[in-house]
Parts: C-alpha cells; structure tokens; sequence
C-alpha cells in the first residue's frame, strides 16, 4: 500500500510538471510571437481582432506618406479596389496618425472615387494614383 501511494505521489508530480512545462511554453511562445511583430515592424500594432493597425504616431507627414508607400496595409487596401466604402474603412480603422495624414489620404480616396464613378478615370489609372499617394 505504501509503494502505491508513493508511486501515485510520483506519477502525478511528473503529470503537474508536465503540464506547467507544457503551458509555460505556450505562453513563451504567445511571447515570441508577439516581440516578433513590434521587432519585424514596430510601426504595427495587432489589435484583438489580429488586424496590424499601422501606428504613424510620432512621424512627420512626410516620413508617414514614406511609411504608407511601404506599408503592407496599402497593398491590403489596393486589393480591395474598386470597393471604396471597405478602403476608406480601412484607413479610418487601421492607421493612427497624429498628423493630417488620414484626412489627406481619405480626400486622396474620394478624389479618385468620384473620378472613377464618374468615368474620368478607369481602373487602372484610379490605383496607380491610388498606389503613388
């Protein structure tokens, strides 16, 4: 009786120690995953959603208008042309800046849109002012 109860005591420590290794490296991971986004960019911030929200805070407008036309967050809303409502969103939801760039680029948007709706601009001409911004 006394061999079993200390083999049980054993068996469940090496199970506790298990599962707190197991969970450690979980969070180490989470960890890693995280630092790897800020060091990769540290323009980006990733809300609860998992979206990168493109963080121009702290820029000049010209060094901002410099981080748009690298941004992966600009070749995600070119994609979304001609779909001017989700691009705009986009930009509302997406980018912080404590500068003017948001409101320039949303005029930029609209200036396009309603060349293009208005058949001044085709499709190809609309992105690639789009995509010079």
């Amino acid at each position: 009786m006394n061999g079993t109860v200390v083999f049980s005591a054993i068996a469940i420590f090496f199970i506790v120690s298990g599962l707190i290794s197991f969970v450690n490296d979980l969070h180490d991971n989470a960890d890693v995953k995280k630092s790897y986004i800020k060091d990769e960019s540290r323009l980006y911030v990733v809300d609860e959603f998992g979206d990168k929200i493109l963080n121009l805070n702290g820029y000049s407008l010209s060094e901002q208008k410099r981080i748009w036309r690298d941004s992966e967050l600009k070749e995600e809303m070119l994609e979304l042309f001609p779909n001017f409502i989700e691009m705009k969103r986009l930009i509302e939801e997406r980018i912080e800046a404590d500068t003017m760039f948001k409101e320039h680029l949303l005029n930029h948007l609209s200036s396009i849109e309603e060349q293009y709706i208005g058949g001044t601009s085709n499709g190809q001409s609309a992105k690639a002012s789009l995509s010079s911004f």
